[in-house]
């Protein structure tokens, strides 16, 4: 399956519209790409079970989150990030797009423990 959903255009599961979520998703053979929209930092629907929703109906071997629109950090996301690498278990999950300030941030909360940060 090759999907890529815009950031609001909604989670699509089977065709059906389940929500707005604050990330789109690019399937493809190798990996699952969540990238994350600008909004995402202050998104309500980033926590509890709709947050880990990016995971569903994933067979990819990897994972990873896009964080180009992302140029600082919060709970919410950081809380998000735990959550996804927990559910995405025993797969890893990369970051990728990181800026040396979040690489930095991530490292001291030793999410390079959970998460796969670039150098």
């Amino acid at each position: 399956m090759d999907m890529l959903t815009s950031a609001y255009a909604g989670f699509l599961t089977d065709g059906l519209l389940l929500m707005d979520m604050p990330y789109a998703i690019h399937d493809d053979a190798k990996r699952r790409v969540i990238v994350l929209g600008r909004d995402a930092l202050d998104h309500p629907l980033l926590v509890g079970d709709a947050g880990a929703a990016c995971l569903e109906d994933s067979a990819a071997l990897a994972l990873a989150i896009d964080c180009a629109a992302i140029h600082q950090a919060n709970s919410l996301l950081i809380a998000w990030l735990i959550r996804v690498a927990q559910s995405a278990n025993p797969r890893r999950v990369a970051l990728i797009n990181v800026s040396e300030r979040q690489a930095v941030l991530f490292r001291r909360m030793r999410l390079d423990h959970i998460l796969d940060i670039p150098a």
